[in-house]
């Protein structure tokens, strides 16, 4: 019986029966719960009558009105402003046939202008409630089926006017799902920081520069720009000229005709050990994670909101700084950091090093650990874990395929056996057997352990250990230790 509902669900034309039906029943049930909410829920007869066969005329009129303005024709997921502004016209017509044919009935007995007022917002509140919530419910579900698989999506940067992007951002939604990332619109129509059909307004032409140092930084450099038809090939070539990197050129008029592939991990991380990152702690593991980072958000959140006041109040917004890393399984995620440093471009245009960008409140932030806090959210969300090897930026991460896949088989952590033995003094490269030392032996006791000694390293400071367990697992670096 489940199995012919869901095929005949599956159809069309079935689907279409029950938004029908769906949309009948709301505003049919809409008129008495008017008439209700007017009374205080205190019926008599008197309201209760035009209640009955109110409802029985806005059965027989809803249908009608829906067919003729074709609104059942619709499709929920892609619920539009046109769409919703199509229903508050349907419903207008549908008020002006019921007050024609009750005034035929009973000259309205019963039924006050309050009510019909009343009756028209409850409709309309059910009906657009509905198909936004369903048209958000797909949109989750389908960002949850694409962070499941095993790659990352293609980042597109639009440079556009606005009536461009909007087209561009609404037919990139309905051809290609979520496997083009819309990273932001380049446009010299809006303000900066605006948002477009959820998508950010980077910046104008002449702040090309800064926007691509940025986006390098957070670790969302695009792979590909798409052009508005007003814009021509040559503005096409000083985008490349100016921020100095390979980008695929892609037409507006394209969108419907363009390939964006799901670039995949799954066959590297099938060359895992057998049985990488699955023991039989791993479960304890993922509960104490969620344990303590909620406890220590719980009890840190006073310090939270004091360094973020400081920090906007010194150096403006935003507050924290958010990168793009990768984490188990390759599944990329957003890393949560405190701000520590100014954009990499400065006011004129000047690349900045590192030791001009970091603030002094910043600084203090660094050498204490206390910028890394807020990454106890990416625990709770289970992105990260409290203890592991440290998520990697793209252009850090290793090479080799059986390393790579080894690496990303357990969750990143906030610290880790490569962080306690050396940190920031000591390469990639020494960095590594490390921690796949750790990801072949972690335990309980081994995650204790390197949590007291992070609190040691807090404290006194950043010391290499030459003779750490695990400096040698790999062979490719063991010489140099």
């Amino acid at each position: 019986m489940m199995r012919s509902l869901g095929s005949w669900l599956a159809q069309p034309r079935s689907r279409r029966v029950l938004i029908l039906a769906h949309d009948i029943i709301v505003v049919a049930v809409a008129f008495p719960i008017a008439i209700a909410l007017r009374e205080n829920f205190d019926l008599g007869p008197y309201q209760v009558f035009p209640a009955i066969y109110g409802t029985v005329l806005l059965l027989i009129i809803t249908p009608l009105v829906w067919r003729l303005m074709r609104v059942q024709q619709s499709m929920w997921r892609y619920a539009s402003s046109d769409e919703l502004l199509t229903v508050v016209k349907a419903l207008f017509v549908i008020v002006a046939l019921f007050l024609l044919a009750m005034f035929f009935v009973d000259r309205l007995n019963g039924v006050s202008r309050s009510v019909l007022i009343l009756f028209w917002a409850i409709a309309f509140a059910g009906l657009c409630s509905t198909r936004i919530i369903y048209c958000s419910m797909v949109k989750a579900y389908q960002r949850r089926r694409l962070s499941k698989q095993r790659g990352t999506a293609h980042r597109v940067v639009i440079h556009a006017n606005l009536d461009e992007a909007s087209a561009a951002i609404q037919a990139f939604h309905r051809v290609h799902g979520f496997h083009a990332d819309l990273v932001g619109i380049i446009s010299d129509d809006a303000e900066r920081g605006r948002l477009l059909h959820g998508v950010e307004i980077l910046g104008s032409t002449r702040q090309l520069k800064e926007i691509f140092a940025s986006l390098e930084v957070t670790g969302r450099s695009p792979q590909v720009i798409m052009l508005g038809d007003s814009r021509s090939e040559r503005d096409a070539v000083q985008i490349q000229e100016l921020v100095a990197t390979d980008l695929s050129l892609l037409r507006s008029r394209d969108i419907e005709t363009v390939q964006f592939d799901h670039r995949s991990h799954a066959s590297v991380l099938d060359l895992a050990p057998p049985g990488s990152g699955r023991k039989a702690y791993t479960g304890m593991k993922r509960l104490m994670d969620v344990v303590v980072a909620s406890t220590a958000l719980f009890l840190l959140s006073p310090l939270l909101v004091l360094i973020g006041c400081v920090i906007y109040l010194t150096d403006g917004a935003p507050v924290f700084f958010v990168q793009v890393r990768a984490g188990k399984d390759l599944r990329e995620f957003r890393l949560l950091k405190f701000r520590t440093m100014k954009p990499p471009i400065d006011k004129e245009g000047r690349s900045l090093a590192d030791d001009e960008r970091i603030t002094w409140f910043g600084s203090l932030l660094r050498a204490t650990r206390v910028d890394e806090i807020p990454q106890l959210w990416n625990v709770l969300k289970g992105d990260m874990s409290l203890v592991g090897p440290r998520p990697l930026l793209p252009r850090d991460m290793p090479k080799e395929a059986h390393t790579l896949a080894e690496r990303y088989c357990i969750r990143p952590g906030i610290t880790g056996w490569a962080q306690v033995n050396g940190g920031k003094k000591i390469d990639n490269d020494l960095k590594m057997p490390l921690d796949i030392y750790y990801i072949r032996n972690f335990s309980l006791l081994f995650d204790l352990k390197i949590m007291i000694m992070t609190v040691d390293t807090v404290i006194n400071g950043e010391k290499v250990n030459k003779s750490a367990k695990g400096a040698s697992s790999l062979d490719v670096v063991s010489s140099r230790m």
